[in-house]
Formats: C-alpha cells, structure tokens, sequence
C-alpha cells in the first residue's frame, strides 16, 4: 500500500471506527458508585453540603437552612495512550494486525474512569478530603465548624479491622445507618452496595444471596460452624472490581442518593488522534505513524458518610 493522504485517511477510518465500536461495546461498573460531573475549566469547585436536606414540621416561619460547605477543587489531569504502526507495516499492507491494538485503545478508553475510581479507592486513606482528614478516615467531623458535635468513622483497620464476614458486614452497615448530621437527625444512610475485589466475590456473594450461612460468620464467634439461616440475604448487591489489587479490602457503600460517594470530573472525553503528517516528529525520524486517544478529567469521592472502607488487618 502507498503511503498517500488518500490512504492513510482510510487507515484512520478503519482504526477510528474499531476504537469507536470497542468504546460502545466496553462494560464498566463506575455510573452505579460515581457522579459523573461536567468541567469547564481547568479546575472544578465543589463546596459540599455539611448533610442531608430534610423536612419538618412548618410552624410559624420557615427556618432556613445554612449550607455547611468548604471549598474543594478538583484540577483536571490529561491522561493519553499511544501507539506506533511501522511505516513498513503500511507500506507491506499490513494494517489489519493493528486493528485489535485500536480496539484495546477503545476499550482502554472506555475504561479509563473505572481504572482511576478503583485507584483512588485504594488510595483513600492517604488522601486529604474537604473536611480536613482524608476520605477513608476514622475521625470524620459531624460537623464541619463545630468539633464538640463529634466524629464518625468510615474505615476499619488496624485493631478496627473488618475482615468481610456476615457480622462484621452487620456491624459496618449498622454504623454507616447511624451516623447523624448536624442537628442530631439520622442522614438516613442505607447501604447498599458491597464493593469487593474478584478473590472475595463468592463471599459477598454468599453473605447477601445464601439462604443459609455458617453461625460463625453470622455472629462472630468461633465454636459453631451450624448453618443459621441469613437475615441478610437480599440487603445489598455485588459490586466486583476486577482493578481493586488489594485481596483483603472491601467497601460498602449507599448508592441510592442523589449525590454517589465517587466523584468522576469530566472535562474532555476520550478522543482517538493520529500523527501521521510528514513534518511530525515520529513520522520523519522514527519512520513510524501515531495513532492515540487522549483525555482529561478528575477523580475524588463526594460524601465520606457514603461509603466505608474496611481491611481484614
């Protein structure tokens, strides 16, 4: 094949419509646990409501509700993936090799924010938060210019460690159930969802699916393995995250808010692009044709109170 502008505007087509199919065509799990919020800037600002709205009783005039919030930006990264195709490989006709290399970029793409959710997820005890303590932290503020109102706790780890089990998952869902605003008033906080990485997936599984469970996973104790049967069967679904590394950690989270624990900022979606002018530095020194996406967004988590993060040591 001739290396034409002809030509190589049909290679960016054919590359260009298997990276397109493989975007339309890629499962990812970040929209059931993310809010995906819009950029238009180098950065975005959240200020973040201090709790949950909620109505009382109107008697006499309306009390009007002060915001709680406390800036936090988000400044967008540009992230990209590239590859090279030989300029031999063209001019041998040799383009169909490189078709699936285009579909992976797609799929790449695609997944691009589930890859940055699961590290950030993993990365959340060591990331400061727009409360002052970072996101997975056991001294949340209940209130954010008040510390006499107390903390709340959404990790577990260390001598609080939570290994998954049925009790251990109870009691996580218990506290997350309590955790109260402002004013005293439970936020109303029902989780439901346990995220988990695939080694325990049949655990999770089993604890909100098995009619029945062993005594010991159920009450903690370490004499009775008898089977009882399970209270907790239908109380969340399973979230399995192939990008989670850790074996030992999961989170349970509420995602039936308006407002998902997970944060994902989009400025510019996934773009496919070529460099294959005869001035660009790849074509001319390396003899080789450029073909990549590029992107550009943030990742953060939204609502501590949302989500908990628990380790088995």
């Amino acid at each position: 094949m001739d290396i034409t502008p002809s030509n190589l505007e049909s290679i960016y087509y054919s590359f260009n419509t298997a990276f397109q199919q493989a975007i339309e065509q890629a499962p990812v799990w970040h929209p059931q646990v993310a809010w995906q919020a819009p950029s238009f800037g180098r950065t975005g600002a959240y200020s973040w409501l201090g709790q949950m709205p909620s109505l009382r009783e109107w008697i006499g005039d309306r009390q009007v509700k002060s915001v709680a919030t406390k800036d936090h930006q988000l400044t967008n990264r540009d992230f990209e993936a590239t590859v090279a195709v030989k300029r031999n490989d063209i001019l041998d006709d040799q383009i169909g090799v490189w078709t699936p290399m285009m579909s992976g970029l797609g799929e790449a793409a695609k997944k691009w924010p589930d890859v940055q959710l699961a590290a950030f997820l993993e990365a959340g005890e060591s990331t400061a938060h727009y409360d002052g303590v970072n996101f997975f932290s056991a001294t949340h503020p209940v209130d954010l210019f008040d510390s006499s109102k107390g903390t709340y706790s959404n990790y577990y780890t260390g001598g609080s460690a939570k290994p998954l089990s049925a009790a251990n998952y109870q009691e996580v869902r218990a506290a997350m159930m309590q955790v109260s605003g402002e004013g005293g008033r439970k936020l109303g906080i029902v989780p439901d969802l346990i995220i988990v990485p695939p080694t325990l997936e049949r655990t999770a599984l089993t604890l909100v699916n098995a009619d029945m469970i062993p005594a010991d996973s159920a009450t903690g104790a370490s004499s009775n393995t008898a089977p009882v049967s399970n209270v907790l069967k239908g109380s969340a679904k399973v979230l399995v995250v192939p990008e989670l590394t850790s074996d030992t950690s999961w989170y349970l989270a509420c995602v039936s808010k308006p407002i998902k624990p997970l944060l994902f900022q989009l400025r510019e979606a996934p773009v496919f692009v070529q460099y294959v002018s005869p001035s660009d530095p790849s074509v001319y020194a390396r003899r080789e044709f450029e073909y990549g996406v590029m992107a550009r967004g943030a990742f953060s988590g939204t609502l501590p109170f949302l989500i908990s993060k628990c380790k088995a040591t």
